[in-house]
């Protein structure tokens, strides 16, 4: 290693990401030896395990950096605290990372380059000086952040907040019932080992390992078994996709815990304005994708299923186009009217909820046409 290359090692990130797993490790095992299992301690871990783990992918992903909620004071403070536990920097640090990876996806000036191997995107790119970050473009990507008073000091006073959060807390509360110690290794430590390694998945797994269902303008791939460890995250094709929509799972069974939370959240008032992606542009967007992979075996029978793939997907446009008038048509009204059960206005939402059960059964018209292609074809791909 030459004297340029060690002078570049982000020798703090080596301590956290290489060492104290395990010395972590040693610790945890060694006290399991010594006290045996908790089942207070294990309550407290997996709290902080979520608490931090939410904070960082409900917090600084979906609120802080996409912006597709708003949250009342409490919820950001808490996000803000419990964040900054998780040991990934402060908010605005990783907020500019992370904005310049949609940015830049996929591409050298992209912090966590999928393209060069899954170490690097995993933990390698945290250990280096080294950044494509440009520090003014970065200042621009988040002028909105560096004006909120809460974010900027938690960026100012990161690193005491950090502890607080991470490891002085659990321990007190591990204290109040005599095992501070113990609390410590576990809610504190091992907590911060699993909460690294299971979101940095987002980073490496999701941009390798699972399908393209709505564009492949990326690496970014939507995998059900990844969100099971990155709380909901693991539909990252989805969110590269429609990165301002609150939801990664955008189905009621998909696993996406920081969804539910978000959700939860707004029913109690504390959550607001939670941005979905109109039904019509996912659909449009799976229909697209799904046609470059039909397009590729050009034969006999896609030529003669061609001309009634055609005509229905013209149809799915043109019912998606009115959809979308008769929304913008509906914000309006609701905007101008306070009384939003006015007549005419109960009437366009009746107009809009058929609309879009005309979309829904011409679309599942498109995919059974799909299936019959598929079924005379070589093998089965799926929608």
């Amino acid at each position: 290693m030459t004297n340029i290359e060690f002078k570049y090692i982000n020798w703090r990130s080596v301590f956290f990401l290489c060492l104290l797993p395990l010395v972590t490790i040693y610790l945890a095992v060694n006290y399991l030896r010594e006290f045996g299992f908790s089942w207070p301690i294990f309550a407290l871990t997996v709290f902080y395990y979520f608490a931090s783990g939410l904070s960082i992918t409900g917090g600084y992903h979906r609120l802080f950096s996409h912006r597709t909620y708003e949250a009342n004071t409490l919820v950001r403070v808490l996000y803000l605290f419990f964040g900054a536990g998780a040991f990934q920097d402060s908010v605005l640090t990783w907020c500019t990372d992370h904005r310049y990876h949609h940015k830049y996806t996929d591409t050298e000036k992209d912090p966590y380059n999928a393209q060069r191997g899954f170490w690097f995107s995993h933990m390698g790119w945290m250990l280096s000086l080294k950044t494509p970050v440009e520090e003014k473009v970065g200042k621009l990507l988040t002028r909105d952040l560096r004006k909120d008073p809460w974010v900027m000091i938690q960026h100012n006073h990161y690193v005491k907040i950090a502890i607080l959060s991470g490891f002085i807390v659990p321990a007190l509360i591990g204290w109040s019932w005599g095992a501070p110690f113990g609390a410590f290794v576990f809610a504190g430590l091992l907590r911060v080992v699993f909460v690294h390694q299971y979101t940095f998945f987002i980073n490496s797994l999701s941009h390798i390992w699972g399908k393209q269902t709505f564009g492949n303008q990326n690496s970014a791939k939507d995998n059900a078994f990844i969100s099971l460890f990155t709380y909901g995250e693991g539909y990252h094709n989805f969110h590269h996709h429609f990165q301002n929509d609150y939801r990664n799972g955008i189905h009621w069974y998909d696993y996406d815990p920081t969804k539910w939370i978000i959700r939860f959240m707004n029913t109690l008032g504390m959550t607001e304005k939670l941005k979905k992606v109109p039904e019509q542009e996912i659909i449009l967007a799976k229909i697209s994708q799904r046609s470059k992979k039909l397009e590729l075996p050009k034969n006999e029978i896609m030529e003669q299923f061609a001309p009634k793939v055609e005509q229905i997907k013209e149809r799915i446009d043109q019912c998606a186009l009115q959809l979308k008038a008769m929304q913008d048509e509906y914000s309006r009204m609701t905007k101008v009217m306070k009384d939003k059960r006015d007549l005419q206005v109960a009437l366009l939402r009746r107009e809009i909820k058929m609309a879009k059960k005309e979309l829904r059964l011409r679309y599942a018209h498109w995919k059974m046409l799909v299936a019959q292609i598929e079924k005379a074809q070589l093998g089965p791909l799926t929608v």
